[in-house]
């Protein structure tokens, strides 16, 4: 998670340049080191053996006005091991720097499968972190084109750069494209503003503004979670509908009931983004409005049993619905989904009852 010094009015944002061997990503950064003035930068640094430069101020345009320093590092695949998960524990964004070279497809997309299982035994989602694709070395005869790379490898359909780092071309590109995905995250850190705090309490209401570390929570009917710090706490209800969730962070929590998000005949053409903090939710409800597209974040609700979509203008699923394997129940009657796409989906989703 991002890190801020309001002393020194700055926020760190840690990011690591992840890919096959010799993708290209030391020579990322070593373009962007090259190419920022020089007091705007570090001398390249080494922390737990891992190769990294810093970048500063950054401008992100930020709530309190922060400068951004963005800390950078190369992680190699073949690279030291525990070295490697004390990164990838406390990393905030990913860029995974892939070789267009048509012979290393596999190796591209092994090396990514395995980057996914590597934050998944740090207990991280890649969906989470990775933030962007680089089609490095698309100067190359023989580079495969992006839109086959993108069937091939981006199978959670991240953003994607073309690039030729060795020209510096979709070097900075990249970069910015990491750092937009991570705008949202900065900001709601620097909005957040913790007036009290509570600890070992049972409580049966959450009141803004507050850190709660071991505390255990009661809710009943509707929720709104703002502006909070949410520490080892416990969440237990029969049933409650979440109707806010903004600039809040929780950090091993553990929830028992159900958790609905209801928004149908809201007029919605598109996800409200506050849904996918939510991923503790059981049940998502967003019928009857003119959505078109449902991003890959969704697939970070493990916790999801059921998912209400029926009556809107959707095509397609992206490929990370298949992570929702405790899905029960889905609905996407009155869509636009076609036979080959629906069968797909019962494939991906075995043990879900799917409307059609």
């Amino acid at each position: 998670m991002v890190y801020i010094d309001r002393e020194r009015r700055e926020v760190v944002v840690k990011l690591a340049y992840c890919g096959p061997v010799s993708s290209g990503k030391t020579t990322n950064l070593q373009v962007i080191h090259r190419k920022t003035p020089q007091k705007a930068r570090s001398d390249w640094s080494y922390t737990h053996g891992v190769a990294h430069i810093n970048i500063y101020p950054f401008e992100l345009g930020n709530p309190g006005k922060l400068n951004t320093r963005i800390q950078i590092f190369v992680l190699q695949p073949d690279g030291d091991e525990s070295a490697r998960k004390q990164i990838l524990q406390n990393i905030d964004g990913i860029v995974f720097v892939a070789d267009s070279h048509r012979e290393r497809l596999g190796e591209n997309l092994e090396t990514l499968q395995q980057l996914e299982k590597d934050l998944d035994g740090c207990g991280r989602d890649i969906i989470d972190i990775l933030k962007v694709i680089q089609w490095n070395k698309q100067d190359l005869v023989a580079a495969c084109k992006p839109d086959q790379l993108h069937k091939c490898i981006n199978y959670y359909d991240f953003r994607t750069v073309p690039a030729c780092s060795t020209n510096y071309e979709g070097v900075f590109p990249t970069l910015s494209s990491c750092m937009h995905n991570l705008r949202v995250q900065i900001g709601q850190e620097v909005r957040r503003s913790i007036r009290d705090q509570r600890r070992g309490q049972t409580m049966h209401e959450i009141q803004p503004h507050t850190k709660y570390d071991n505390c255990t929570f009661y809710l009943q009917n509707k929720v709104r979670f703002n502006s909070c710090v949410f520490h080892n706490c416990s969440f237990r209800s029969d049933r409650i509908r979440i109707e806010s969730f903004d600039s809040c962070k929780m950090v091993n929590c553990g929830f028992w009931g159900e958790y609905e998000i209801e928004l149908s005949q809201c007029n919605l053409s598109c996800v409200p983004e506050w849904i996918f903090r939510v991923t503790f939710a059981t049940k998502i409800t967003i019928s009857q409005n003119e959505i078109t597209n449902i991003s890959h974040l969704i697939g970070k609700f493990r916790n999801l049993t059921h998912l209400h979509l029926d009556n809107n203008l959707l095509t397609t699923l992206p490929a990370s619905i298949k992570k929702l394997q405790n899905l029960q129940f889905m609905s996407l009657s009155g869509n636009n989904i076609d036979k080959p796409h629906r069968d797909w989906l019962i494939s991906q989703l075995p043990n879900c009852e799917i409307h059609f």
